[in-house]
């Protein structure tokens, strides 16, 4: 009597496990965030910049908060940091990427996940800031 308790002991957390590893199936990695309109470069100061950009669905925090993604202006990185309302998906990067100059068109490359994807990589030229374009206001965020 006593060895069938313990094979319904058994059979009770082969059971459990076998639901739990069904109910935290991975269903695949989660499509990466795309961009909802073309990014803007803007002049913040003589020798910095910035790059604003709104995706469609919001990008994945690291386990202390901060965005899981980054910039690269002219082979130089930045952080990514949330700009605008919460619910507009709108992201910012601010940079010095050495020389630069109105009107100039500038490679860059946006990291918006943590895996090795490949990055996106654009031609932006860089405009004159205007009223509200810190907080991304052109871009409706």
């Amino acid at each position: 009597m006593p060895s069938l308790r313990w094979l319904s002991v058994l059979l009770g957390a082969l059971a459990l496990a076998t639901f739990e590893r069904a109910a935290h199936a991975d269903a695949g990695p989660a499509p990466e965030p795309a961009l909802r309109q073309a990014p803007l470069l803007t002049l913040r100061s003589p020798d910095r910049v910035q790059l604003t950009f709104r995706l469609d669905a919001a990008l994945a925090r690291r386990f202390d908060g901060e965005v899981l993604g980054s910039a690269r202006i002219s082979a130089r990185m930045a952080s990514l940091y949330p700009v605008g309302a919460a619910t507009s998906h709108c992201y910012a990067a601010r940079i010095a990427p050495g020389p630069i100059r109105a009107g100039r068109r500038y490679t860059v490359r946006l990291f918006l996940s943590a895996t090795d994807r490949e990055p996106l990589e654009l031609m932006v030229p860089l405009v004159r800031a205007r009223r509200g374009d810190a907080r991304g206001a052109r871009l409706g965020c």
